[in-house]
């Protein structure tokens, strides 16, 4: 694993989470299905930039995994958050998924702002604003079927 994010290594499609490794943003979850046989052979690199809470199990995760696309990077200074918002292909906002929540933080706002798809896990008005626009995919749960 790698602790250094100076340029994100392209090897396949970019998918990319910058934020707070925290309780409401379900990631251990997440991470445990990115890791899963059915999605670590796709050609998608699943990169997550931060720190919090959750962070420790995360790598956990992550390093006892065999063979897989996820790495998760130390948190980066906030000027350099929109450069590496433009080397992604998709952005990955993730929500506690079985919670309804009418309510965004600032993140999604810069995600769209980059003008990238947007994958959005859980119940909430991202997952809305992503049906509208039309700019990204949605899953209400972390099931795999789903994912």
């Amino acid at each position: 694993m790698n602790d250094q994010c100076e340029d994100i290594e392209k090897k396949h499609i970019i998918g990319l989470f910058i934020g707070t490794f925290g309780k409401v943003h379900s990631l251990p979850e997440l991470i445990e299905l990115l890791i899963s046989s059915e999605i670590k052979n796709l050609p998608i690199d699943f990169n997550f930039i931060g720190d919090g809470e959750d962070i420790l199990e995360c790598k956990e995760l992550v390093n006892k995994a065999s063979n897989h696309n996820v790495k998760i990077y130390e948190g980066i200074p906030f000027e350099k958050v929109s450069a590496k918002l433009h080397q992604a292909d998709f952005l990955i906002y993730s929500q506690i998924p079985d919670i309804l929540t009418d309510t965004i933080g600032a993140k999604f706002y810069e995600y769209l702002s980059v003008a990238k798809p947007v994958l959005v896990i859980g119940n909430s008005i991202a997952m809305e604003i992503v049906k509208e626009l039309g700019n990204g995919w949605w899953v209400n749960s972390l099931n795999l079927e789903k994912l």
